[in-house]
């Protein structure tokens, strides 16, 4: 849960790892739940998944996007960052991924996804990102 709007309400952010995408099994998805003065409930509920226009990545099989999630409490005054790691992500070498917050939620545009091999360190089956907290 975080402030991914700005607006001072906490968004609930709920991982999908195990939500089938078109014929990908498992590829998963991140709802986040909008935080307002009465309550959370279904109205405005952004989905963000490796579908969704300007995510890098394509939804896979087993990928399980969304296997960890995570609010990254930002500066005063500015929304929190959603992380969302895919533990399966490339036959389980796992990946990362990090949406600033905004007006309207968590931004796909500008989204960064990052692995074990970005740092440069040769991939491996670490399923990296599988613990965040």
């Amino acid at each position: 849960m975080g402030d991914l709007d700005g607006y001072g309400y906490g968004e609930v952010v709920v991982g999908l790892p195990g939500e089938d995408v078109g014929t990908a099994k498992n590829a998963g998805g991140v709802l986040i739940f909008k935080g307002r003065a009465t309550g959370i409930t279904g109205a405005d509920t952004k989905v963000i998944g490796q579908s969704t226009a300007d995510v890098p990545g394509v939804d896979e099989q087993g990928d399980a996007f969304g296997g960890e999630v995570h609010a990254v409490a930002g500066a005063k005054n500015v929304p929190a960052t959603l992380a969302s790691a895919a533990p399966g992500e490339n036959t389980d070498q796992g990946g990362l991924w990090l949406f600033k917050g905004s007006r309207t939620g968590p931004a796909a545009k500008g989204g960064v996804s990052f692995g074990e091999a970005s740092p440069g360190v040769t991939p491996s089956a670490v399923r990296f990102g599988n613990w965040l907290g």
